[in-house]
Parts: structure tokens; sequence; C-alpha cells
């Protein structure tokens, strides 16, 4: 019964802001007569549903504890998974570029991810679905058009506006050898990821240039995923299988299918939901990946192959180490090559335990004569649990690989605040 009461509160909360819902779905759920101008309705916006869907959540949350599954080692926090983070960039060009000047951009996230069967407190009702929602609010003018780069000085420089990043459900099967995605998912999550390469804030060392620059749209990565479906098996404790269709909406299909080894650290075997499943992650000290990818549709074909690698150093657990390269088809694409890899130091000082530096290069080609290289130092502290401060200095030759522009310089400070 409280299940009911908290989706007809949800459905309310939506009616009363949302003119489409008002005057579409209300009166169809009521059986009154609709508008007279269906047409006319406008379509609710991202910030309606950000904002009025996540608090309907809370209160299903709220009101539906089953308090007979306490003492089964169950938790109501484990049933929904709220996070918030907060990130700014605020960065100067302090010689070269096309001109020198400063930029300020910001990123407000908000993730949910919602287990019904803890929810309920029935473990046997639809067992392994996850439910996942990720909203962004992007603002701020970026450093690209002071520095005039090819591969991005901050990897949070978008359009600004309010963007439904991923809403998709997850079902694990085969024993939990086998997870299903379906709906709006991004790809840089799982596919072309470095996990050791986060800590720096250049773009390449996300997603590779080579694959991030396809579509219209984008490949599904930030800040705009495509919807799709993907499919990961773990074909024995070290080896993942992946693969991931996705629409573009304007008759081009993406393909992406990887192929992982990775050994893990404390958890030489993890479990088989860890190692397959979307919400979860494992701490590896190693990892090689290699991915391909290829658009299909509107009589044009684009295609493209990633490897790359991470490892810590063995007697030196705080230092890893990491790279990748990857090429794309040279008539279609601007970068045909790129090429990339870093250090990281963990605790580099005794008593500065949770503060992270690391030293990286990303070089990205335009066919055989022209390239550009970014090269990054980077160290972030850890302040307090929800509070990292980072500071970091990039080198950029050849921005936008041309000669004609010069080298730039660019500082920054990045704030991320998380709860």
């Amino acid at each position: 019964m409280k299940v009911v009461i908290a989706a007809y509160v949800q459905l309310m909360c939506m009616c009363a802001a949302s003119q489409y819902v008002r005057a579409r779905l209300l009166p169809m759920v009521l059986f009154l007569p609709g508008p007279h101008n269906p047409r006319a309705v406008k379509s609710p916006s991202i910030r309606q549903f950000v904002y009025l869907f996540i608090p309907g959540i809370l209160i299903l949350h709220v009101l539906y504890l089953p308090r007979h599954a306490a003492g089964q080692g169950w938790t109501p926090h484990s049933s929904l998974a709220v996070e918030a983070a907060w990130t700014v960039d605020a960065m100067a060009n302090m010689h070269g570029g096309k001109r020198q000047g400063t930029s300020l951009l910001h990123s407000a996230d908000l993730l949910a991810t919602v287990q019904p069967a803890r929810i309920t407190g029935w473990p046997s009702w639809w067992p392994g679905l996850s439910l996942y929602g990720h909203g962004l609010r992007l603002g701020g003018k970026g450093p690209t058009r002071l520095v005039g780069d090819l591969q991005g000085t901050s990897n949070i420089e978008a359009r600004s506006g309010w963007e439904l990043y991923e809403l998709w459900a997850e079902q694990l099967l085969m024993r939990n050898r086998l997870s299903v995605v379906a709906g709006k998912y991004g790809v840089d999550s799982e596919f072309d990821v470095i996990h050791t390469a986060t800590v720096f804030v250049n773009s390449s060392h996300g997603t590779g240039p080579d694959f991030a620059q396809g579509g219209t749209r984008g490949p599904s990565i930030f800040p705009e995923a495509l919807w799709g479906a993907r499919l990961r098996m773990a074909a024995s404790p070290s080896v993942v299988i992946q693969t991931a269709v996705l629409d573009a909406d304007n008759g081009n299909i993406l393909t992406i299918a990887a192929l992982s080894w990775m050994a893990g650290g404390a958890e030489s075997k993890p479990s088989r939901r860890r190692l397959v499943s979307r919400t979860t992650s494992i701490p590896l000290t190693s990892r090689i990946a290699i991915g391909a990818w290829n658009w299909s549709g509107n009589g044009a074909s684009n295609r493209g192959v990633w490897v790359l690698g991470e490892r810590r150093i063995p007697g030196q657990e705080n230092v890893s180490i990491f790279a990748r390269t990857g090429i794309a088809d040279r008539p279609t694409n601007r970068i045909t090559a790129y090429t990339g890899g870093g250090v990281v130091l963990r605790g580099p000082f005794e008593h500065r335990p949770g503060d992270t530096m690391g030293l990286a290069v990303a070089v990205a080609h335009e066919g055989s004569r022209h390239r550009e290289s970014n090269i990054e130092a980077s160290y972030r502290a850890h302040v307090v649990p929800q509070l990292d401060l980072q500071a970091h200095v990039q080198f950029v030759a050849n921005p936008d690989a041309s000669s004609r522009i010069p080298h730039a310089l660019v500082a920054g400070l990045r704030i991320l605040a998380s709860l």
C-alpha cells in the first residue's frame, strides 16, 4: 500500500510542475478530457525531470522501509544510493595559444541507484535488477576558446545547460555471469576508460580523442549518452567480454566491442557480480583491454581500434602507470591516431596519505605530419572526506595541430566536492 501511495505522490509532484503531464498524462489517468490542441503542449524539460523524479524516489524510499527484513542482513540504505558531486575548474591561459585569459567552468552531478528487490523487502522479487539515473548541470565558458587546442584542457567543458546523461536498467543473469543494460547509457564508464588516469584534467586521459570525435553527438560519452543496450559477461574471474549497440537518432548506429584482462589487488577472486555489474567496481593491480568501434548507416562507415593498459608497480603499491593508443579511419576523422600515458603516485608524502600526484602525456595525430601534444602535471590534495583541491599545469605544443598557433601554457585549480 505504501508503494502505491509513494507512486501516487510522485505522479502528483510531476503534475504540479509539468505542463506536459498536466495536459496529457493526468487526464488519461483520471479519465478527463485532454487538451484542445495537443501539439501546443510542451514536453517536460530535463530540469523538471531532475527536480521532481529524484524527490519522488526519496519519498518511495522513506515510506517503504520493510522492518521485517532488518534482521536478515538488509539495510534500508542499500535499497537506494544517491550521490551528488560538484566540480569547478578555474583555468588561465598564461602564455601562447590564441589569446591569454581566464575561464571558469562548473559541473553539478546528481546520481541515483535503486535496487527494487531491496526496496520491497522481497529478495525473490525480480532479483538482480538495478535502476540508475544521472543528471548534469553544466555551465561556464571553457579554455578552448583561449588555447585553441584540439584535445581539450578540461574534461568538463561542454555546452551549458541541463542534461539527462544516463537513465538505464540493468539485469544480472546466468548466476551473475552476464549483465544486460538497456536505456540511455554512457560507454565512457566501462569501455574506453583508464581508472588510473581519472586524476588528470585533460580530456584525452578519459576517452581517447580518436574515439571521442565520432558521431554528430559524440559516441555516447560525457555529456550526452545515446540510447541502446550493453552486454557484459565474465568469461573467467579475470577476463571480461563486453559489447554495446547504440542509436544516434540520425540513422547511424554505433557498435562497440572490448575484451579486458584484469587482476585484482586484495580481491584476487572477485565475485561475478562485481566483475560484470555497472553499479560496482573492483580495485585493480593491472588491466589490459583491447576494443573496436564502428559507425554504420547512411551509406557510410567509420571505424577504429584502441589498446590500453594500467598497472601498479610491483613493490611500489602507491605507484601506477598507464598507457593507451588508438587509430581511426583516416579519410573520415581528423584525429587519425592517438598515443598517451603517464604515472600516478598516491600518498606522495607520509603526512598526506590521501593526496595524489601525476604526470601524463597525450599526443593526437592529424595524419602523418601534424600533431598536438599535451603534457600535464597535477597534484590533488584530499582536504576532507567530501572535498579535494587539485592544482595542475598543462603545456600544449602545436595547439590545434598547427604550427601557426604558439605553444600554450595553461594553469588551473579544480575544486571537487561530493556528498
